[in-house]
């Protein structure tokens, strides 16, 4: 039985004694598990009650075989503190603040091998005043979560001053995300729910919004468009998105990334995505167009891209099996753009089969040993596993929370 406490949850109480799962928000950060929800005001989350740690903090239990998260709910009491509302199990932010959501104990089955204290999972509900919409590119976030491998950096990239229009090549489909962020400190993403995309004015563009928090859109040439993110609680507006003749795009770079691993020899393992840098003459950068990618070296493919829109990023498949653990490989990746080319060296030693940075499921045989405990999971590494990237595209686009 491999137990449910193969990744993170989504959020760890206070006292660090419960670990939870919520369904139904969009644009969080991907680190997990986070200390409060931070959403803005009108949204709802669904929590299920995931597991629990032992007083130490180095033990997670879960159970995988439960139809509900029952056993471990009824040893609580939830307590929705002002402007927080209750609707099953889902709580919603009716009042912009500092909130919370009390977890007073409560006589359970667990009462013989767990003493919960009093405890809380932190609330802030932002109003739209706080808040400001960005465009982050998808490397933004894999730039968190990977490694940059032998580069040991990843190349500086300023972020877009506020307030300048996000420029993208004209003529090819980009895929641009839409996040709230904090006005105050713009690197602080917010989560939301039932948010939808659309854009401002009646220029006919090519448009099409998703479920995900992103928009696909073509555009001429100097053709101009503000996208806007309408939530329960109203509208939030970004800076304006322009066409650009892509004869502007004067420099192609490539950023690489390679899967994080604790337990590796050099902090990194296999190659996992590479990005494509678009800059005009001036060094600023440019989004979208139609990059081709090409590699050679053995045993390393590349996947096409998963859209069109986001045929900047590509997904690096190793080609590592296990007999090749210790095998050192190199390989030589190639971006083309119009008349702009760019190449990257990727160089790797395939890992051992144990080597990672999975949450610590615990594989056992037959029933838990002790079915009041649950499974028992290693929590001192808090990353969830990377995996194959091209379900880390595809869950980021769902749902911008997991590593």
């Amino acid at each position: 039985m491999m137990s449910a406490c193969d990744s993170p949850p989504d959020y760890e109480s206070e006292q660090g004694q419960i670990g939870l799962r919520g369904e139904g928000l969009d644009g969080e950060t991907i680190d997990r598990p986070r200390p409060s929800i931070d959403a803005v005001v009108g949204s709802s989350v669904c929590l299920t009650f995931d597991g629990w740690f032992e007083p130490d903090g180095e033990t997670y239990h879960t159970r995988s075989e439960e139809p509900d998260d029952a056993w471990l709910r009824e040893c609580f009491e939830l307590e929705p503190s002002a402007g927080l509302r209750l609707d099953g199990s889902c709580v919603v932010l009716d009042g912009v603040g500092q909130g919370s959501l009390g977890l007073a104990p409560t006589s359970c089955e667990l009462d013989d091998v767990r003493e919960f204290v009093e405890d809380a999972l932190p609330v802030r509900a932002y109003g739209l005043d706080e808040l400001t919409l960005s465009y982050p590119d998808l490397a933004t976030y894999f730039v968190e979560s990977q490694d940059p491998g032998p580069a040991d950096a990843f190349p500086p990239r300023p972020p877009r001053a506020a307030g300048t229009p996000m420029r993208v090549l004209a003529g090819s489909p980009y895929m641009v995300l839409l996040q709230p962020v904090t006005r105050e400190a713009p690197s602080r993403t917010v989560a939301y729910s039932d948010g939808v995309e659309q854009f401002v004015g009646d220029t006919p563009v090519e448009f099409a919004a998703s479920s995900s928090g992103a928009a696909t859109l073509v555009l001429d040439v100097d053709q101009r468009l503000q996208l806007q993110l309408a939530l329960p609680a109203g509208n939030l507006e970004g800076d304006e998105v322009v066409g650009v003749d892509p004869a502007l795009a004067t420099e192609l770079g490539i950023i690489a990334g390679y899967t994080s691993c604790s337990t590796c020899e050099d902090g990194y393992s296999v190659p996992s995505f590479a990005y494509a840098v678009i800059r005009d003459a001036d060094g600023d950068e440019l989004f979208g167009g139609d990059v081709r990618w090409t590699i050679d070296g053995a045993a390393i493919s590349t996947e096409a891209p998963l859209d069109p829109a986001l045929s900047q990023l590509i997904m690096i498949e190793s080609g590592c099996n296990p007999e090749d653990a210790g095998a050192e490989r190199t390989a030589m990746l190639h971006a083309e753009l119009g008349g702009l080319t760019a190449d990257v060296e990727l160089a790797y030693t395939c890992p051992d089969e144990d080597e990672g940075d999975d949450w610590g499921a615990e594989v056992v045989d037959g029933e838990p040993s002790d079915a009041d405990l649950g499974c028992g999971c290693d929590a001192q590494r808090r990353d969830a596993p990377v995996g194959s990237l091209g379900v880390l595209v595809l869950g980021l686009l769902a749902r911008r929370r997991r590593r």
